[in-house]
C-alpha cells in the first residue's frame, strides 16, 4: 500500500466513531459496539451486523466494511455473543439487544437492515426466519445456507462447528418467500463456495430475493467496494 493510500485509510477511519458499551437486557449483559459518522450525519437507517467470529465482534480495524457503511450515513450496531456459542443462544442475544434498543428509542423496527457475513450470514438467515417483522431488508454475504451440502464440500470436522451449524436455512425456504433478501457470494471463495447462493435462491424461488456472484474470495466484503455498494443500494431501495 502506498503512503498516499495509508494516509487516506487513516483519514477514513478518523471520520467515524467506534464506541464500546454494554446493556442489561432481560437479565443478560450484552456487550456491543456502535459505529457512526463523527459529524453525526445520519441517513435514517440502522444496520444490525451479525459478526462471523466466535465471541467478540473485533476492533475497528477488522471492520473495513462497517467503517464504509458508517461513512454512508448508516449507524451500525454490533452486539457480541456470549461464550461458549450456541446458535439459539446467539439469536436470543440478538433479540434481547434489538428489543432493548427499540424500547429505549435507539432503533426503530421498520428502519433496521440485517447484514451478516460468513458465519454471521448463517446467523442472520436463521434469525430473519424467526423475527422477520424486525427488518426492512437483509444481506447474506459469503454465507453457508445449505448446510448439508456445505459440510460435504468443506469436510467440516470441528465438533464445535458441527454443533453450531445444525439449522440449514435452505430447509426453511418457504419462510423467506416474502422477505427482501440479497444473497452475495464470491467466485473464488474456497470456504463457502458460490453454489451456496444458487442452492438457496433456487429453493426460495422468490422475486424478492436477489442473488449476485462477484469476482473475489471469502474476504469479498473487506476487499470489494463493488460488493459494498451493491449492499448499500439494495438496502436504500428496499
Amino acid at each position: 500500500m502506498s503512503l498516499k493510500s495509508k494516509i487516506q485509510e487513516l483519514l477514513d477511519r478518523l471520520s467515524v466513531v467506534s464506541k464500546r458499551s454494554a446493556i442489561l437486557a432481560d437479565g443478560e449483559w450484552i456487550k456491543f459496539k456502535v459505529i457512526y459518522r463523527r459529524d453525526k450525519k445520519f441517513n435514517g437507517f440502522w444496520i444490525l451486523y451479525t459478526h462471523g467470529g466466535f465471541g467478540q465482534a473485533g476492533n475497528l480495524f477488522e471492520h473495513e466494511d462497517l467503517v464504509w457503511f458508517a461513512k454512508q450515513g448508516f449507524v451500525v450496531w454490533l452486539p457480541e455473543y456470549k461464550q461458549p456459542n450456541e446458535l439459539s443462544q446467539d439469536m436470543q442475544t440478538l433479540y434481547r439487544f434489538i428489543d432493548h434498543m427499540t424500547l429505549h428509542g435507539k432503533l426503530a423496527k421498520n428502519k433496521i437492515f440485517l447484514y451478516g457475513v460468513s458465519r454471521g450470514g448463517y446467523v442472520a438467515a436463521n434469525f430473519l426466519r424467526l423475527h422477520p417483522e424486525l427488518f426492512k431488508a437483509t444481506a447474506l454475504c459469503v454465507a453457508p445456507l445449505d448446510i448439508e451440502k456445505w459440510k460435504q464440500t468443506t469436510n467440516l470436522t470441528d465438533p464445535n462447528l458441527l454443533a453450531y451449524f445444525m439449522e440449514s436455512p435452505v430447509e426453511y425456504a418457504k419462510d423467506y418467500l416474502d422477505k427482501r433478501i440479497l444473497v452475495l457470494h464470491a467466485t473464488e471463495d474456497r470456504i463457502v463456495p458460490p453454489e451456496q447462493g444458487k442452492l438457496f435462491a433456487t429453493a426460495v424461488n422468490s422475486p424478492r430475493l436477489q442473488k449476485r456472484v462477484l469476482e473475489g474470495g471469502h474476504g469479498l466484503m473487506h476487499n470489494s467496494e463493488e460488493a459494498l455498494s451493491l449492499v448499500r443500494d439494495f438496502f436504500l431501495i428496499s
